[in-house]
């Protein structure tokens, strides 16, 4: 706590002997724009420049190898971090409040990404997670502004700063509850075939009366689903009376051969079909809370094999129909296109 609460202090030089900053150490000072931090330096402890609101960019060293709890919370005027190589694990809450914080890399030695980490970063809107992360944690990335989650090797999604899509590595394996939740521009979720557990109202969205999104698939991976994980609407315990709320999802596309059990996982669906293999059917149709869907089809052999989502006519914008040669073709022929949306998506779809 050296430093904490020297509301005057604006510049600040450490020299090449210092290898950790302590904790709480430049904690609420207030006005402190600019730091010089050695490439000496190892650790930076819990809630060293917590509430340091005018500090707004600043290069770690590829020394340092541990990042503190809380350790940029609140640092509203942060806006790039490149994160070294070296750490293992971004921590609870570090980055938690930098509203203008809308670029982070994140080195492939990150296993984990701590609870409430990017929560509030309200101008995040891409990020490249690392292929080696394994767990993201509880309101890791919530009420950021991500308007896709897909799997890190989406067709020509290839580059974080392609439209403002998130992308899961296929390293994957558990996404803490709250996670994602209350993203408003959120449109596709589609989780990689690694996620085994998914929280508790991960990817739920209760702040508005029509939410955005239009397509949803779980992987087969997936062993446990937690409470109103995609939920949509404020009555939990009574999803018939959701009053307005409405949303573009008109199907959902789940790869598990046996059901998930859970309390109501998705809210009122009596108006969607679900999508789930041809062998299944009959555990869905009679099993509690999926059984309150619309209708229970069949994959198609293609989305099984292939991964391939049919066109489910839900965005608004422009479109592009090419052939798997890149040849341009009708938007009607039948077949396996690739379609460019003029918001930069592109989607591998059948047209049947």
């Amino acid at each position: 706590m050296t430093f904490s609460g020297c509301n005057n202090l604006r510049d600040v030089y450490l020299p090449n002997t210092v290898t950790a900053i302590g904790e709480k150490a430049f904690m609420n000072c207030l006005k402190l724009s600019n730091i010089n931090i050695p490439e000496s330096l190892t650790s930076i402890g819990d809630s060293a420049f917590m509430r340091c609101e005018q500090l707004s960019f600043f290069k770690l060293p590829q020394t340092l190898t541990y990042l503190g709890s809380g350790a940029f919370m609140s640092c509203w005027n942060l806006m790039r971090v490149n994160l070294p190589d070296g750490l293992m694990e971004i921590q609870d809450q570090v980055f938690f409040m930098c509203t203008k914080l809308d670029y982070v890399t994140i080195p492939n030695t990150v296993k984990r990404i701590g609870n409430n980490a990017f929560r509030d970063c309200g101008s995040m809107k891409t990020i490249k997670l690392p292929e080696s992360l394994e767990s993201i944690g509880d309101w890791a990335f919530y009420s950021c502004s991500f308007s896709r989650i897909e799997p890190s090797t989406s067709l020509g999604q290839d580059t974080p700063e392609d439209g403002t899509c998130l992308k899961l590595p296929s390293s994957l394996k558990h996404i803490g509850k709250y996670a994602f939740a209350e993203i408003r521009e959120l449109t596709s979720i589609i989780l990689p075939n690694s996620v085994k557990t998914i929280g508790e109202l991960a990817f739920s969205f209760t702040r508005n009366s029509h939410r955005n999104l239009h397509t949803l698939v779980i992987p087969a991976s997936v062993e446990e689903i937690g409470r109103y994980a995609f939920w949509h609407g404020t009555t939990y315990h009574h999803p018939d009376e959701v009053g307005p709320f409405t949303d573009d999802l008109n199907d959902v596309y789940c790869h598990l051969e046996n059901p998930v059990y859970n309390y109501n996982i998705f809210g009122n669906v009596k108006d969607k079909t679900l999508h789930v293999p041809a062998q299944s059917i009959e555990l869905y149709r009679n099993g509690s809370q999926w059984n309150k869907f619309k209708e229970i089809v069949p994959l198609t052999n293609d989305e099984v094999a292939m991964g391939i989502l049919p066109l489910n006519g839900a965005t608004n914008t422009q479109e592009v129909h090419y052939s798997l040669s890149g040849h341009r073709i009708d938007s009607g022929q039948k077949g396996i296109h690739i379609i460019k949306y003029d918001n930069g998506t592109i989607r591998k779809v059948v047209i049947r």
